[in-house]
């Protein structure tokens, strides 16, 4: 029973040794035997302590949603402006000496996102840190002025906290947090864009008696890249082109807007549509406008009239899809000396009259 007892006892102690172990080794919020990196909090084990006295990076997640009918998000790269340190929480002092250009300066390596890609994955690179406190930066994305991109317009703050192990007196880094808009604010652990694209189809429909449905009409579309405060947009991304399945091949068929075909924000491309043919131009980015010219058919040899669906030459691109219907109309009262709808009744009247004066004659004949 006393072996019993003393083994109980040896036990307990053992727990309690443990438990007071982990409290004094321990940081609030963080997870023991593991280390990880969120985006949103690095979680110090302290078992192995992220020492602030070396170069530490981390890395965080640049998203792209698309908005629209039709969109594929662009090539691009992004940099982001990193601000100086402001450190607070702590009682030791800080002065601009201790700030000066570099010292405690956390790096940004651009991301270079891939035409399509969702995500993508960037680095953040800190300082050597000799105090401890909260070290807060404002990071802000610089805009590319990408046509149908919407960056992150608040500015994000970067908070690391640096704390003295109470074991070891080594400075440590306790946590790391990004928040939107204020240094409190929503925590965030990815950085989202927005590309948002739309799309325009032009149609022909040809229309009247003498409406020549084989003619091929030639259009011309001029697109013209938005612009951002002063500077325009720059159109990343093709524009495609699609045809309706089972359509006949256009005589001078529209070709995808590439992006070497932009000059000083302007991209044009000629083509011929006839009666029920149609194109289609995917993957416009918002903000850029267009205007339909249609060639204009009234020559000495037609005389076409051609109406124009209401707002279907010029418009604004958004996340919809728009269409310009074009329809070509040509009718003509025939020019003729006689009535075709009564010719076969006038033909049967003479035909009888015929008929009629034939008996008379033989009537005559044979009565003399």
């Amino acid at each position: 029973m006393k072996r019993f007892l003393a083994t109980m006892i040896a036990i307990m102690m053992l727990l309690v040794s443990v438990a007071a172990l982990a409290e004094e080794g321990g940081t609030e919020g963080t997870t023991e035997g593991e280390t990880t990196t969120t985006g949103v909090n690095i979680l110090v084990d302290q078992d192995v302590p992220v020492a602030a006295t070396d170069s530490e990076s981390f890395t965080l997640t640049k998203t792209y949603t698309v908005k629209g009918v039709t969109g594929v998000n662009p090539a691009d790269t992004i940099s982001f402006e990193v601000g100086k340190a402001a450190r607070t929480k702590s009682s030791a002092n800080f002065t601009a000496d201790d700030n000066t250009e570099g010292k405690y300066a956390v790096t940004i390596a651009d991301v270079d996102v891939a035409e399509g890609a969702k995500e993508v994955d960037f680095t953040v690179k800190l300082p050597v840190y000799d105090l401890p406190g909260v070290y807060s930066y404002t990071i802000n994305e610089v805009d590319t002025n990408a046509a149908g991109v919407t960056y992150i317009a608040d500015t994000l703050y970067l908070n690391v906290t640096i704390v003295t192990n109470q074991k070891t007196s080594a400075l440590e880094i306790a946590g790391i947090a990004v928040h939107k808009a204020t240094e409190d604010g929503e925590k965030i652990d990815d950085f989202e864009n927005t590309y948002t694209a739309g799309s325009l189809t032009i149609d022909k429909t040809v229309t009247g008696n003498m409406g020549d449905r084989t003619l091929d009409f030639e259009f011309t579309v001029t697109f013209t890249a938005g612009t951002t405060g002063d500077e325009q947009d720059e159109v990343k991304a093709p524009i495609t082109v699609t045809y309706p399945d089972g359509q006949e091949a256009l005589a001078t068929p529209a070709t995808d807007v590439a992006v070497t075909d932009w000059t000083d924000g302007v991209a044009t491309k000629t083509f011929t549509l006839k009666h029920g043919q149609s194109v289609t131009f995917n993957n416009i980015p918002s903000g850029v406008s267009y205007v339909v010219a249609e060639t204009n058919p009234n020559t000495a040899d037609n005389g076409y009239n051609y109406t124009v669906t209401p707002k279907g030459d010029t418009g604004d691109i958004t996340d919809s899809a728009e269409t310009a219907s074009f329809t070509n109309d040509w009718d003509e009262t025939p020019d003729t000396g006689i009535e075709l709808e009564t010719l076969p009744f006038a033909l049967l009247m003479a035909a009888a009259f015929a008929g009629m004066m034939t008996l008379v004659v033989r009537r005559r004949k044979q009565e003399n």
